[in-house]
């Protein structure tokens, strides 16, 4: 009796689990209007699922049921084998055993999985035209898109029931004498013969089929050269199958004609024939053709399959409308050179945004309970009417930062529920002593952004979930941010928006309880009447969730932006996230691994949400939008042209925007999708080739350069590809892009650039209207005859140049770890510009790198630039004056701390401060003015002695908690490095 308790309780448990997890994830979704969503996959999941139980079980049953004779007396005693008896007289006794449960179980292993291909079966009933043609059948896409998953489908599932009835039908004809023996020999009685000549006739057309599908999956197929089917394909194998499929059929026929009259060695001469005959025309004949017609003449052969790869490849990639350029690069330096490029020189980006992370979070954190990404990311915003690009972070939470006696349940779940704002700097610049220079800062949010709703509920760090909303009569206990003036130094607040599944009585929080499996959550008074719980925050989660057809992207990146375009309600930040439709299945397009497409050295495989393995289709169709602090999720339809967006939009009526009802100043932010850019940069390390005859050869592929900043890495990571703001030839403006560069193919060394590739990331400011422009890809072809430093070449130049690579190991050796930062690639002045900062942080204790340096160079041969800012250093390789004035023109001096974007004072800015005598003195000065040789080595060795001394300071009051010196320790190690800097330079000079 203890036993059957236990079990009933056991699955009593178990229905209760799973009844929470169903009615949360419902309340989930209602709360984003989005429960269709739910209901629609779970309804055609679970339909399927019944659908094939049924349709497997209903096919065992009727086999056992065919199988086995009307009444006892019909059963062939004689014929059956020894040992049946005692088996059948079980089942005769017990027959819902084989007439129910044997076929309910069946059709649960073998029929309930189809509920996982319900995506497939729904795109079929949905499914939209592409209005394009493969150039083999001439069937439309969308057959292959959607009509023949759904065919393979069918196909699988009847080859999974021919096996089970077969199965089934030998299991019973055994039991009862329909198999049995004569004289030695396997005998079958005519209802055996009947039904396994109608089953075998049954297979031959699954065979059948099988061969006439596989033709079209011949377009889908992978070749050692190309996607798609070849030459041998189409003129060897596609007869062959066709053959092949016929003599299936005939077997078919000789299968019934042995069920009618007994004929079995002619059905077995029927299969022996056809095993022969697919070998001979889907093995040698094809071989045959492939030795002696296509590789002696593998180039005029395939070139016809060749094209049809590549311009289907194109198209599906949206690769189709390239602006190819010949760019006969320059490589000599001049005066001037630079002038006509001043738009383009004026934005090029210096702050890193995969190294300024610590910076921020020492200068912008605030609180220990904040921080930073690792990774910030890059925008643009319009500021006093001229358009900047930006390094922009969210100040998230961050519960490790807290002791661990301050993390109870009721902190980690109710206190702490949310970030504060965004830190926001120029990315053209920097301040005097190299700190971002930041336009919007602090707590509370100040700065050009104007008035917005800082509040982040919804973001990439949070809390599992968050119990928020209080009675109005109850004191706030939410901490909102910290502020002196404050009772207890901090603000609170009481969450009021919308965002999360309520919680207000004693089932919801039972249900919530269960799914998180928390008493605490049960038993707090916290959870009042007016308490919502917010969960699953993570912007690319969610969209996920809403939008299960779509690919999101690897990144989500914030915007403070005016969603209503009503200048008198504050702003809101936002999270941007792009999605994508896929497909695997498009006609002689080469596919392309997400996972490695678009893993590079700032991003990694576990980065993706929804990703599948493979694609050979793949549209930006979608620019998701996430409210930080409602976590509302809008989806815009950005391709209206997408046929698989189309079916999709059907199957989930209602669930997508129109762009046209996208603000101006949302629009302003949307960028051109990485993921979307990275795998069109891998497919053009090939595709740029578009004469088949040159793309067999493979002579002039490309490949995308390793990061060059990791060195010898044991595991190299590609280089990402850049957003800034850059002119390309032939384009009227400089505009916001995302670049990247391309280097030799094969296994070669040789570092030097063969192309770059570059597609306008703006999409105006326009309401509901995309700029024309946006997303035209450029690419620059260099002369094979041409030698340009490719990314790889340039950073060895920067390190081997005997004043760089002295002075940055003069910095090593003062304490502090030098970092190079990203190097971006420009086509500026009729060549290629690399640009490249250079970070200094200390090397032990608080570090945090600050910009100290930036290096520059052109072509080839020409001066190495390497200053303390970027004009200097583009002066220095254009010849003293580079013609073009850089974001950084105004900051120079020693790296002096300048609050709040505060202009530097006119010594920091190196102005002088007296205008020049008219005349030359008669006599020299009793003293030279700038100091002996010695005397510089000197003080620069005192300097980085001092250096070493305040960062043992540092380390020594972190570690015994005296902050008040810790703090005047910095401020010795920076003035000890200036004095260093100041040293060097005049070093420099007198040598």
């Amino acid at each position: 009796m203890f036993i059957p308790t236990l079990i009933v309780l056991a699955v009593l448990l178990f229905a209760i689990v799973i009844f929470s997890n169903v009615w949360t994830e419902v309340k989930w979704y209602d709360e984003l209007d989005a429960v269709r969503v739910f209901w629609t996959q779970w309804g055609w999941a679970l339909a399927l699922g019944v659908i094939g139980t049924l349709v497997v079980g209903l096919v065992v049953y009727l086999n056992l049921r065919l199988a086995r004779p009307k009444a006892d007396s019909e059963q062939d005693d004689s014929a059956s084998i020894d040992g049946a008896n005692r088996y059948r007289d079980q089942i005769s006794s017990h027959p819902w055993l084989t007439l129910f449960v044997v076929p309910l179980i069946a059709g649960v292993i073998f029929g309930a999985p189809l509920s996982g291909e319900w995506r497939t079966y729904v795109m079929w009933l949905f499914r939209t035209p592409f209005s394009e043609v493969d150039p083999q059948f001439g069937h439309d896409v969308s057959f292959y898109v959607f009509s023949l998953p759904v065919l393979q489908s069918l196909l699988s599932l009847a080859t999974t029931l021919i096996v089970l009835s077969l199965i089934a039908a030998v299991g019973m004809h055994y039991l009862y004498g329909g198999i049995g023996q004569d004289n030695g020999k396997l005998s079958l009685s005519r209802r055996a013969r009947i039904h396994f000549g109608v089953l075998g006739a049954i297979a031959s057309l699954i065979v059948a089929a099988y061969f006439w599908l596989s033709r079209y999956n011949m377009l889908l197929a992978d070749n050692e050269k190309f996607a798609g089917a070849s030459f041998t394909d189409i003129n060897a194998s596609l007869p062959g199958r066709m053959v092949l499929a016929i003599a299936a059929l005939l077997v078919g026929v000789l299968f019934i004609l042995a069920a009618v009259k007994g004929l079995w060695k002619l059905a077995g001469t029927g299969i022996a024939v056809g095993v022969v005959t697919m070998l001979v025309v889907s093995w040698a004949y094809p071989a045959l053709v492939q030795n002696f017609q296509v590789t002696p003449n593998a180039v005029e052969k395939e070139s016809p399959y060749i094209q049809r790869n590549i311009d289907a490849t194109l198209a599906a990639y949206d690769l189709d409308d390239i602006e190819t350029t010949t760019y006969s690069a320059r490589t000599d330096a001049e005066e001037g050179q630079l002038q006509e490029d001043a738009q383009a020189t004026a934005q090029i980006r210096l702050l890193d945004p995969t190294i300024v992370s610590p910076t921020f979070n020492q200068l912008q954190q605030n609180r220990q309970y904040y921080q930073f990404n690792d990774q910030l990311s890059v925008d643009r915003y319009n500021i006093d009417d001229e358009d900047r690009d930006t390094v922009i972070a969210v100040r998230e939470l961050n519960l490790t930062g807290l002791d661990d006696s301050q993390r109870t349940w009721v902190n980690d779940h109710t206190v702490y529920t949310h970030g504060y704002g965004v830190a926001a700097a120029y990315g053209n610049t920097s301040t005097t002593r190299g700190a971002p220079q930041f336009f919007q800062y602090g707590i509370p949010s100040t700065g050009e952004l104007g008035d917005y709703e800082p509040r982040v509920y919804f973001g990439q760090n949070l809390p599992e979930y968050s119990i928020v909303g209080a009675p109005d009569d109850i004191d706030p206990w939410e901490i909102d941010y910290p502020d002196d003036d404050a009772p207890n130094g901090v603000v609170y607040t009481t969450y009021d928006g919308n965002g999360g599944p309520s919680i207000s009585n004693a089932f919801e929080k039972l249900m919530f309880s269960i799914k998180f499996r928390s008493t605490d959550m049960f038993f707090s008074d916290r959870v009042t009447d007016e308490s919502q719980i917010l969960y699953d925050r993570d912007p690319q989660e969610r969209v996920s969730k809403v939008a299960p057809y779509l690919t999101v992207d690897s990144k989500a990146y914030p915007a403070v932006v005016d969603t209503d375009e009503n200048d008198e309600t504050p702003k809101r930040l936002v999270w941007i996230v792009d999605a994508y439709t896929t497909s695997n299945n498009y006609p002689y397009s080469a596919r392309a691994s997400l996972e490695s497409a678009t893993t590079d050295s700032m991003t990694s495989a576990t980065d993706a949400y929804g990703q599948p393995e493979e694609v050979n289709y793949m549209r930006n169709s979608v620019k998701a939008v996430v409210d930080a602090y409602s976590g509302d999720v809008t989806l815009y339809q950005w391709d209206e042209d997408d046929p698989v967006l189309e079916a999709w939009s059907k199957i989930f009526p209602n669930m997508l925007t129109p762009v046209s009802d996208m603000a101006g100043d949302l629009m302003s932010h949307v960028r051109y999708p990485e993921d979307m850019f990275k795998v069109q940069r891998t497919l053009l390390t090939q595709y740029h080739v578009t004469d088949a005859a040159s793309f067999y050869s493979g002579g002039d592929f490309w490949n995308v350069p390793n990061e060059p900043t990791e060195g010898d890495s044991a595991n190299p990571q590609q280089q990402p590809p850049y957003y800034l703001t850059l002119q390309m030839p032939g384009q009227d403006n400089a505009e916001f892009s995302l670049s990247t560069a391309f280097i030799p193919g094969g296994t070669t060394q040789r570092n030097v650039m063969t192309g770059f590739l570059a597609a306008d990331a703006n999409a105006g400011n326009e309401p509901g209207k995309v700029r024309d422009g946006y997303g035209k890809l450029r690419l620059l072809e260099l002369p094979r005859d041409l030698t340009v430093p490719g990314p790889g070449q340039a950073q060895n130049n920067f390190l081997t140049d005997s004043t760089v690579s002295r002075e940055l190991n003069l910095l090593r050796q003062g304490g502090t770890d030098v970092r190079m930062g990203n190097l971006l690639t420009l086509p500026v002045g009729g060549g290629l510009l690399y640009v490249q900062p250079v970070y200094v942080a200390a090397s032990s204790g608080t570090t945090y790198p600050l910009l100290q340096y930036v290096l520059t160079s052109f072509g080839d041969g020409n001066p190495i630039g390497f200053g303390s800012t970027l004009e200097e250093a583009l002066d220095q390789t254009f010849g003293g004056d580079s013609g073009a004035e850089a974001g950084d023109a105004d900051v120079s001096g020693q790296k002096e701390d300048v609050t709040e974007g505060e202009a530097p004072d006119d010594e920091a800015t190196g102005e002088p401060t007296e205008a020049p005598s008219e005349e030359p003195t008669a006599e020299p000065t009793e003293e030279p003015t700038g100091g002996s040789a010695g005397d510089a080595q000197q003080r620069l060795d005192d300097a980085l002695a001092k250096a070493g001394e305040a960062i043992q300071t540092s380390n020594d009051a972190m570690a015994s908690g005296d902050w008040a010196a810790y703090g005047q320790a910095q401020e010795d190690l920076e003035a000890a490095i200036a004095d260093a800097i100041d040293a060097k330079e005049e070093l420099e000079g007198n040598g």
